[in-house]
């Protein structure tokens, strides 16, 4: 349109009337001196992008009585999911709750086990496989008290459950559960999650490790519900879930977790301080977030929205300088400068549909308010008011939905913004209801649904069309009847064991090697094939001798 300001790049612009308004640029730049603070300290640098800026003195604003157009952002790169697609959904899981992972827990719950009540229970990975199968069950086959799975009474127990482990293995294995206590650092702020933090840092690697890279992220808070007594617990009026321990969550549209952290009133990120004096502790939050992309991931030009608790125009100035973009709502006491808008009660008055808009003498940041059921202030880098488009709202003096005139940033940021609800709706309905004594317990059936919720949304965007409760429940089935071979003892006439489920489990083409076990010399699995072998698979564990170990896995020769 003729006579629009149109947002553009920040460096390198010469200063018109019809000045675009700059964002970040993503030309290549020279690296940064790394801070004087790091030269001697071991491990990686500070890996989010900073640009030295002296200190904003004041801040001046313009009306823009002229429509503000949206920039064009930068051409992101197609996330590429043909890595996952095929894989079942138990090699989905296996992603996140990996083997290694339940070995370390293995390890750490029979020395814990060893310490608090001076007997080695001698937990194994496949119990521990089992323990969280259970606990994923109880999201969708829910009963009051867990102990009725293993009921005789045909209305309450579970075949599927007594046969893989019995009642008195699960308590002890619930009892021993255990993931370290890391020690603190020294000069360092104290971890009040420490019991959890082995659990945290591996599932903020593989939640990152598996992100295919989206543009449009949402950022935002989720609740763990809990309701005991414990320093860090939050209450929050009007949330789904008012008391428990809050996590900051950074997601894509359609609800991927993509990082996290757990609120503890100071963080312990690795910038933290610096972040928190840069931009404040709201908005902190989301810089601790960014630092924990990974490396080669990081560098991308993100999109992040947020609501007005975290917005304000120094983190715009921060994401901005890093190479990022943001847009969000925004409170009226974090605006700068006094903007020249209409304040909020008189705007009320007007109609329904109206904005008005101001800009950075910069052109670095736009605010437009636009008066909706109540006034909505917005503020973006790169998100201005063309096109103009509409929305539906409900006409008292019509009494039918009409047409009201809608900015084109808040067009963008309603839909984008509802990541984390989505992720909270995919996991609350299936949320573990087994619960446990240990205060941080919530906080460990919270991530393993966190880390379900991820792997189906993989399986969604591989093409697969399971809901989130088959997704759940084929993962659940297949656990527990591998896992119950070692307690049913059902054999053929030829001494290998079967059951139902177990040719998933051997077909996934996931984690099956060999290892040799010379105090086992027994038949191979493979049928037709009556030799002996010391050979085992490490995932199956039956014995399979080397000429038959890859069609016995795949069906071919």
């Amino acid at each position: 349109m003729e006579g629009d300001v149109i947002l553009s790049d920040l460096v390198g612009e010469t200063a018109l009337d019809t000045e675009p308004l700059p964002g970040p640029t993503h030309q290549p730049e020279p690296e940064p001196e790394p801070e004087p603070a790091h030269e001697h300290q071991p491990g990686p640098q500070p890996k989010r992008r900073r640009i030295a800026k002296p200190a904003r003195k004041e801040y001046k604003w313009s009306k823009s009585n002229k429509p503000v157009a949206s920039r064009k952002l930068p051409i992101f790169p197609e996330p590429n999911y043909m890595a996952y697609k095929g894989l079942p959904p138990k090699g989905l899981y296996e992603l996140f709750i990996s083997w290694e992972f339940l070995n370390r827990v293995k390890d750490l719950s029979n020395a814990y086990a060893l310490k608090e009540f001076g007997v080695s229970y001698n937990i194994t990975r496949q119990e521990l496989d089992i323990f969280f199968a259970i606990l994923l069950l109880s999201g969708y086959c829910t009963v009051t008290d867990y102990e009725m799975y293993w009921s005789t009474s045909e209305d309450c127990g579970n075949r599927m459950v007594k046969a893989a482990m019995s009642r008195d293995r699960f308590r002890r294995v619930k009892r021993s559960l255990h993931f370290g206590s890391e020690p603190d650092k020294e000069g360092a702020t104290p971890d009040k999650y420490k019991k959890v933090r082995m659990l945290i840092k591996h599932m903020q690697e593989k939640f990152g490790e598996h992100f295919m890279p989206e543009q449009e992220l949402s950022h935002d808070e989720a609740m763990i519900k809990y309701f005991g007594k414990h320093g860090l617990k939050q209450a929050i009026r009007n949330k789904p879930i008012r008391f428990g321990f809050k996590a900051w969550v950074l997601t894509t549209v359609s609800g991927y977790v993509v990082t996290f952290d757990l609120y503890q009133g100071k963080g312990v990120g690795e910038h933290h301080e610096k972040n928190v004096e840069a931009v404040g502790a709201a908005g902190a939050t989301l810089l601790d977030l960014v630092d924990l992309l990974p490396e080669e991931k990081k560098s991308l030009a993100y999109h992040f929205f947020g609501d007005n608790f975290f917005s304000s125009m120094k983190l715009v100035e921060e994401l901005t300088a890093s190479g990022y973009f943001y847009t969000g709502t925004v409170r009226k006491d974090r605006l700068k400068g006094n903007p020249p808008l209409t304040t909020v009660d008189a705007i009320r008055k007007k109609d329904r549909g109206y904005h008005e808009t101001a800009v950075l003498q910069d052109k670095s940041q736009i605010v437009v308010r636009w008066n909706d059921n109540a006034p909505v202030t917005m503020l973006s880098n790169c998100l201005g008011t063309e096109p103009i488009g509409t929305c539906k709202r409900w006409s008292r003096e019509s009494k039918k939905r009409v047409d009201v005139p809608q900015p084109n940033v808040v067009a963008h940021y309603n839909p984008k913004m509802g990541g984390v609800d989505r992720f909270d709706q995919n996991t609350n309905h299936l949320r573990i209801k087994i619960g446990g004594k240990k205060w941080y317990y919530p906080i460990v059936t919270w991530i393993l649904d966190a880390a379900v919720q991820n792997a189906w949304q993989l399986h969604k965007k591989t093409g697969g069309k399971m809901s989130a409760l088959d997704f759940r429940r084929e993962i659940v089935c297949i656990i527990l009847k591998t896992g119950s071979l070692d307690r049913v003892q059902q054999h053929t006439p030829s001494g290998k064991k079967t059951t139902p489920g177990w040719e998933a489990l051997r077909y996934d083409n996931i984690g099956h090697l060999p290892i040799s076990r010379p105090e086992l010399h027994c038949r191979c699995a493979y049928d037709g094939c009556n030799s002996r072998s010391r050979f085992h698979c490490i995932k199956c564990e039956r014995a399979i001798c080397m000429d038959h170990f890859i069609v016995f896995h795949t069906g071919t020769a």
